[in-house]
């Protein structure tokens, strides 16, 4: 059985930023995932060697180990160790390239041919990157023959065509491979293909498509698809330039990326959604909710369970520490009809690889026990066996176990209805009610496990008292006495019964009330002289605190006063002249104005009443006419001032 090392899993919790900065020649390495070291002796490697062997799940180790032996030129000894480490981690996109360039140079025979091409096909089992698959499509140019060449240009283009950067290169190698065969309408409908992505480099591969298309009448058929590509471009740019500036201030992008998945999955293909997926995976490879959005846009797109089998063990690879992920590898695995073999080592390595958290491994232990009852059906010794030591496991590593005792609970399961030993069960659920006594969801499972099993009444009255005798709380108490009592009324004989369980439940809902009150504390009624009584007092204490917080200051300032010694007083100065005050300065021209408009309004506004005939209006009572109110708005709207009423009324 392994056993888990908290040091481990820290080393799986890695950061692995990528660089890329490549030239036509070589790749040069400028990140931390290969650190250049010089020439090591054949002791130190050795020492780094059964470092690794004692721990192979050290990330930085594995990658100096490497660079040493590629400085030391050990070919055979580097190839053994990216073995070792293509195991236990998914490559970078920057250590798959070196590896497949070390081995193409070194190829020369058919046989070691065919060996790097079959390293390039495993790459891609890790992540689908474009930048491997532009130097596969490089190798196979000029290896392979023409079909097996132009195989390999549609699979990078479909399966690495539509990323927004480096998308365009594999197009132009499938384009510049087919107009060598003169194929002019294979190329058109590359180009079409090409120009419906949106991608960075999409205005270059419209003037590319320009030059070498010389109908008009299929030129105007492809304008469409390049318009309509554009407009999906100026979209997602915002998605990218929010990416790359949470990558400068180092902010979480998987909000962007959920935005980005948002827009894609509505607007795209599944071929196009997919290859953003992987890309997202690739450079937020740590991040659990990118992988469970990928593996639940799969299922929902209803693809082959293989694939989905492959992004689980990409994901459970990274993410060595999410048991979700290792569950569903373990469950995709058997609908792949994996060989039993290698389901096994897949659970020692997640039993290897969490966190020590008891819900992850009870969780891994249930979904392989379960595994193993379909499996070995008609072997008993092993799947007991399974169970057994996944509770051993349990109870070692952690001081409880799991409380909800989910693996015992299946194991009596299995004994009752696989293998008809109800015995062995009840013997299992006796040994979980003796532990954890007081845990009504136990309780609770035994009896409907009774049920199921066609347990008499009274065996089934006798586990419901014994259940209210062992819970410590009153609302336990009193939930499991309601289902008792509902029992009763529907299986019971006599009324003697109904009346027990019915008196448990008042008991226990009157101890249930007294324990929620304990635990608020005693309740404080208030009538309501009290309640005015108290705003008052309120008042009179915020009155006191504000007089109170003025004091101090003063208290303090006497105190100075006090403890300072005295000090002559300075001689009198005559007091200062009074400045004159300043005059008012007239008021400018357009205030004045203002005024004579004002005035000018008022007369006419006087002139008018005058002239106008005055028709009979009936007074009002003299309650209204003493409230009513004299005018005091010109027609223009503005106020009339003290001066204007004298003025209007003297006319």
């Amino acid at each position: 059985m392994v056993v888990f090392n908290e040091n481990d899993n820290m080393s799986n919790k890695r950061k692995r930023e990528e660089e890329e900065d490549s030239s036509d020649d070589d790749i040069e390495l400028e990140n931390d995932d290969v650190p250049k070291t010089s020439r090591v002796s054949k002791e130190q490697l050795e020492i780094m060697e059964q470092k690794l062997a004692a721990n192979p799940q050290l990330y930085e180790e594995h990658l100096q180990f490497i660079q040493a032996l590629r400085n030391s030129s050990e070919f055979e000894m580097l190839r053994k160790a990216r073995e070792t480490f293509s195991q236990h981690f998914p490559l970078s996109q920057e250590q798959w390239l070196l590896w497949l360039q070390d081995e193409e140079s070194m190829a020369t025979t058919d046989e070691e041919i065919q060996k790097v091409k079959a390293l390039y096909e495993r790459s891609f089992q890790d992540y689908q990157l474009p930048k491997v698959w532009e130097q596969y499509c490089d190798f196979a140019i000029r290896h392979f023959d023409k079909d097996a060449t132009e195989s390999v240009l549609e699979r990078a283009v479909s399966t690495a065509g539509a990323h927004m950067l480096d998308g365009y290169t594999l197009w132009t190698l499938y384009l510049n491979y087919e107009q060598k065969l003169n194929d002019s309408d294979k190329v058109r409908s590359l180009y079409r293909r090409q120009l419906a992505i949106p991608s960075l480099m999409l205005t270059t591969a419209w003037e590319d498509y320009q030059k070498f298309e010389t109908n008009s009448a299929e030129a105007e058929k492809t304008a469409p698809i390049f318009q309509e590509a554009s407009k999906k471009l100026e979209e997602r740019m915002e998605i990218e330039e929010q990416l790359i500036d949470a990558l400068a201030t180092k902010k979480d992008a998987i909000p962007i990326w959920e935005k980005y998945f948002d827009v894609v999955t509505k607007q795209d293909p599944q071929d196009i959604a997919v290859q953003l997926f992987e890309r997202a995976a690739q450079e937020q490879c740590l991040s659990d909710a990118i992988w469970k959005r990928y593996i639940r846009y799969l299922q929902e797109q209803g693809a082959p369970s293989q694939t989905v089998m492959t992004v689980y063990n990409n994901a459970s690879r990274n993410c060595q520490w999410n048991s979700v992920l290792w569950c569903g590898l373990l469950e995709y695995m058997e609908l792949c009809l994996c060989e039993s073999e290698w389901i096994e080592r897949t659970f020692q390595r997640a039993l290897a690889s969490m966190q020590p958290v008891v819900t992850d491994y009870t969780s891994v232990f249930l979904t392989h026990c379960s595994y193993l009852t379909r499996a070995k059906k008609g072997d008993k010794e092993v799947i007991r066996t399974a169970f057994s030591t996944a509770f051993e496991y349990l109870t070692q590593y952690f001081k409880e176990g799991d409380r909800q005792c989910s693996v015992e609970r299946l194991w009596a399961h299995t004994e009752a209805y696989h293998f008809n030993d109800l015995e062995r069960a009840r013997e299992i659920y006796q040994n979980i009610l003796s532990r954890f006594p007081s845990e009504p969801l136990l309780w609770f499972n035994y009896i409907q496990f009774e049920r199921d099993n066609k347990a008499t009444v009274d065996q089934i009255r006798a586990i419901y008292r014994q259940a209210v005798n062992g819970l410590e709380l009153a609302r336990s108490r009193k939930s499991l006495a309601v289902a008792w009592a509902q029992f009763e009324r529907e299986n019971s004989s006599t009324v003697n019964y109904i009346i027990e369980a019915e008196a448990i439940v008042r008991k226990s809902s009157e101890e249930a009330d007294q324990e929620l009150q304990a635990r608020r504390g005693p309740k404080k009624e208030f009538g309501k002289r009290e309640k005015k009584d108290t705003k008052k007092e309120k008042k009179k204490e915020r009155k006191k605190n504000a007089k109170v917080q003025a004091l101090p200051q003063e208290d303090t300032e006497m105190e100075e006063k006090q403890e300072q010694p005295p000090v002559e007083p300075p001689p009198k100065q005559q007091p200062a002249a009074k400045e004159p005050k300043p005059k008012r300065q007239p008021k400018p021209k357009q205030e004045r104005k203002k005024k004579e408009r004002r005035v000018e309004e008022v007369h006419e506004h006087v002139e008018q009443t005058a002239e106008a005939p005055q028709a009979e209006v009936k007074q009002p009572p003299a309650k209204k006419r003493a409230l009513m109110k004299p005018r005091t708005m010109l027609p223009s709207g503005q106020p009339l001032s003290n001066t204007d009423f004298k003025k209007l009324f003297e006319k």
